[in-house]
């Protein structure tokens, strides 16, 4: 069985398993409104006046994806679990706004070439192999424009360790929990690999007070 298949099983479990409810938290994945890092990035685009059309790749349950449409973007999201997209929809519906998901894998968008203005990963490319990064790269450049913006969301290399999560040697950014990859990325490893692609705006690291886990925030633009 494929690493893909493996995920698709997990996170379909996983999202069946709230039964159409959300987290209370709401800086979990799985809590109903967008963080507040989704919410800065869409101030950001509207400063910039960018507006039109958003791919959220690994949408989960919607809630980016329901933040755009509510500042007038038109909106995709794409996710491995059928669970999660109905969700995603039922998110959508009482909130009063239209999102247009789909399930799906980010190594095959059907989507035609430069469709959108703006891309959003907010949590997935974290959890592909290495082997699969190129596979990513390429899909996300087919269906961005030139000049199209990215926002990427990923752990960070300098979280805290957490037994089978966080590495707990600081020469090792990456663990696998059963099959499940996590990776945490440095500035330099992003740079390097983006860099020939795309522009880095900005990019900045937070954390939370209960949890020893860090992120990194990137805004790009397509070259």
């Amino acid at each position: 069985m494929d690493y893909e298949t493996i995920e698709k099983e997990r996170y379909e479990y996983m999202w069946r398993s709230l039964k159409g409810t959300f987290s209370s938290d709401p800086e979990n994945y799985r809590g109903r409104y967008a963080r507040k890092e989704i919410l800065d990035f869409i101030t950001f685009l509207k400063s910039q006046n960018i507006g039109g059309t958003v791919l959220d790749v690994g949408c989960g349950n919607g809630r980016n994806s329901v933040a755009f449409a509510k500042n007038n973007f038109k909106v995709y999201g794409i996710d491995l679990s059928t669970s999660a997209i109905n969700l995603a929809k039922k998110n959508a519906k009482e909130e009063g706004v239209n999102i247009n998901c789909t399930v799906g894998s980010v190594f095959d968008l059907s989507y035609d070439d430069n469709s959108f203005e703006v891309l959003v990963d907010s949590g997935c490319l974290h959890h592909l192999r290495k082997s699969e990064w190129k596979s990513y790269l390429r899909n996300i450049l087919r269906v961005l424009k030139k000049d199209g913006y990215y926002f990427l969301l990923c752990f960070s290399k300098n979280s805290g360790y957490v037994p089978k999560f966080c590495p707990k040697s600081k020469n090792r950014n990456w663990t696998l929990r059963g099959m499940h990859y996590n990776h945490f990325f440095t500035i330099k490893e992003v740079k390097d690999f983006f860099g020939k692609d795309f522009d880095i705006i900005k990019n900045w690291e937070f954390g939370r007070k209960t949890d020893v886990k860090r992120f990194k925030v990137f805004y790009m633009r397509k070259q």
